[in-house]
């Protein structure tokens, strides 16, 4: 499962001057294309996808073909990297939410290509609303209506975090608090694991 990159820069490592979620990306990273797969701490069953603007998606059982992009007609889990068994729930979309896994719509998600290369908007399936945030002292997650904002899209990069494209914060489960129910906020990236997801397609 090693590959070679069809760039020779290196990807997200530390000692390198940008990763997904920097403040200030330099632009000579935008714009470009990576495919392949490699091995990660993911495991040696997940395919991955290097895609535009550096942005990762690590899928199971349900394989994306070596592109940029997802399909619009895709569903996909996001499941915590940190407790696998807990997934991103739209139910309440005043609060978005991490729940056990029970397959309904609520926890199904489409990826709708953004307005920038490497953006997203990630739709509820369910309720058709999009994830988005509301600014706060602590930004809690909701879904709303789809708009023009880039408070609606969002990156998923190559180390699990999805990263909102306003903030340049990360997706991340309220506290560590690896419980049903327990809130999904907007925050700086910090290298925790309550900011990891896994993307799985559903079949």
């Amino acid at each position: 499962m090693n590959i070679t990159l069809s760039s020779s820069h290196k990807l997200c490592h530390h000692s390198t001057p940008y990763c997904l979620g920097s403040k200030n990306p330099p632009t000579r990273f935008l714009n470009r294309s990576y495919t392949g797969t490699t091995k990660t701490k993911y495991g040696s069953d997940m395919k991955h996808v290097y895609a535009q603007s550096l942005t990762l998606l690590l899928v199971g059982v349900g394989v994306i073909s070596a592109t940029s992009t997802c399909s619009d007609d895709d569903l996909y889990v996001i499941r915590s990297a940190a407790s696998i068994g807990l997934v991103v729930d739209g139910t309440d979309h005043r609060q978005i939410t991490v729940e056990p896994y029970t397959g309904f719509s609520t926890q199904l998600w489409r990826f709708k290509i953004g307005n920038r290369p490497g953006l997203y908007y990630i739709i509820n399936n369910h309720t058709g609303h999009a994830l988005d945030f509301i600014d706060r002292k602590v930004p809690v997650l909701v879904s709303t209506e789809p708009r023009d904002t880039l408070d609606q899209q969002w990156m998923v990069s190559m180390n699990g975090t999805i990263v909102n494209a306003a903030k340049l914060w990360n997706l991340d489960i309220h506290k560590a608090e690896y419980v049903a129910g327990n809130g999904l906020i907007v925050w700086e990236n910090n290298g925790c694991e309550c900011q990891r997801f896994t993307l799985q397609r559903k079949v």
